[in-house]
């Protein structure tokens, strides 16, 4: 995978984590148009889909972001938190696989930071599309 394709599946997660985590109250989410499963597509320079990105936002603050692009599928797990009708802060406090096995196994580093608070913009310009810090999602039903 290129870096570049790299930086944007790091940033589409990133946005996605951005949404999900919460830090101290996570009653707030429970009547926000975020609480749902949204999807997003996430494509190299070329225009073609290399990786899907699914997350779930849960009204009890919880967040479960699913990557899968063609070699594997990462989940990370953490919370949100509705600052604002326009702001959401993320934290991601666990992912996995933490490794791949094959012959011998071998790390896998998150590609997003681990316990890390990250504040992000969040629009909703219909009941079907969210988009944060520009990238956008689109609701599942």
């Amino acid at each position: 995978m290129s870096n570049l394709n790299a930086g944007k599946i790091a940033l589409a997660v990133a946005a996605a984590a951005t949404m999900f985590a919460s830090l101290n109250a996570p009653a707030k989410a429970q009547n926000l148009p975020l609480v749902g499963v949204w999807t997003e597509s996430v494509h190299d320079a070329q225009g073609k889909p290399f990786a899907v990105i699914v997350d779930e936002f849960r009204a009890d603050g919880t967040i479960h972001v699913r990557m899968m692009v063609t070699n594997g599928i990462t989940d990370y797990v953490g919370r949100y938190e509705v600052a604002s009708a326009s702001t959401i802060t993320v934290r991601f406090d666990d992912y996995g696989p933490k490794q791949n096995c094959v012959a011998v196994c071998l790390p896998i580093p998150p590609v997003v930071p681990m316990g890390v608070v990250q504040t992000m913009n969040v629009q909703f310009p219909n009941d079907y599309t969210m988009v944060i810090n520009g990238e956008e999602f689109h609701r599942q039903m």
